[in-house]
């Protein structure tokens, strides 16, 4: 009995986990999208990554990019691996976000 009580108790907590991760997601991609596209002349100060090694075959890499837009404001944005390739520290151009989603950034020759 106690054993059931337990496992009841581990798949309630679970499934909760998990609505929460889904709400907080749609909450975060809601917000983006009624946030307004932002065009500004940006910098890249640096360039990072988060590499996350779950196991041997399993391994992710998080591609951070940050930027400093006209008002000194610095944000950093996780971008795709491609993006991240195209971009170097220092270049200048104009940024184009939507709340915390990058959108793209295009370098002035």
């Amino acid at each position: 009995m106690f054993f059931a009580i337990v496992i009841f108790f581990a798949i309630v907590i679970f499934f909760a986990i998990v609505i929460f991760m889904f709400i907080r997601s749609f909450m975060r991609w809601n917000k983006n999208n009624n946030s307004p596209r932002v065009n500004t002349r940006a910098r890249v100060l640096a360039k990072r990554t988060n590499i996350n090694n779950f196991n041997k075959p399993l391994t992710t890499t998080n591609y951070f990019v940050t930027f400093e837009v006209e008002n000194k404001e610095r944000i950093e944005f996780n971008i795709l691996g491609s993006d991240y390739g195209m971009i170097a520290e220092g270049d200048v151009g104009m940024l184009e976000y939507q709340g915390i989603r990058f959108l793209d950034f295009k370098r002035e020759n």
